[in-house]
């Protein structure tokens, strides 16, 4: 994990050997990198995080 990230903060692409691939996101998602197989994948942050929500909140 720390050479995944490190790859990501040098290259802005974590993507190398031994690594889970990550695919380009696009719109309103997040790569999420949860622990497991298959856990690399795109996210929609603002349905996962409730922001339709909050943003009636804070209104």
């Amino acid at each position: 994990m720390t050479r995944y990230w490190t790859r990501f903060a040098r290259t802005g692409n974590p993507n190398g050997p031994g690594s889970p691939h990550r695919r380009p996101t696009t719109g309103d998602t997040a790569q999420s990198l949860a622990p497991g197989n298959n856990r690399v994948r795109p996210r929609d942050f603002a349905r996962d995080h409730s922001y339709e929500f909050w943003q009636a909140v804070y209104r």
